[in-house]
């Protein structure tokens, strides 16, 4: 992708899910090391994307974590 285009994308992360299926907690825990949410957030940090959005819920551990 071409450097002038990088700013007509954003990336989302959506967190604010409760992780009912999962048994709760999904973005802090761990996947290699590290929790799940830091992978996600450093993949679309690095991504050439002009803006990184997460949308969080009302989760205060999640919330420290980023």
């Amino acid at each position: 992708m071409a450097e002038s285009e990088s700013g007509r994308f954003a990336a989302i992360i959506l967190a604010a899910g409760l992780g009912s299926r999962f048994g709760g907690g999904k973005l802090l825990a761990p996947f290699r090391a590290r929790p799940l949410i830091a992978g996600a957030l450093e993949s679309a940090l690095t991504a050439p994307v002009g803006l990184v959005v997460i949308a969080l819920g009302d989760d205060p551990d999640l919330e420290a974590a980023i």
